[in-house]
């Protein structure tokens, strides 16, 4: 998990050509110890860096319902 964390923070978000109206966005916050990484991407301009570590987290938490 920590590579995932540490891939998407290090690729910054792709350029957008205009704005989607309904496009989702995502804010993935990590917290380990006192340091605390925000991520911020959208479905139109989410690297795939922050794409395998969304994909990642679902299956997570799906697996702990």
């Amino acid at each position: 998990m920590a590579r995932l964390v540490d891939a998407a923070a290090a690729t910054p978000e792709e350029e957008q050509n205009g704005r989607a109206r309904d496009a989702m966005s995502y804010v993935i916050t990590v917290e380990d110890g006192d340091r605390s990484t925000v991520l911020t991407q959208s479905d139109t301009a989410k690297s795939p860096e922050f794409a395998a570590l969304l994909a990642r987290l679902r299956v997570h938490f799906a697996q702990q319902r």
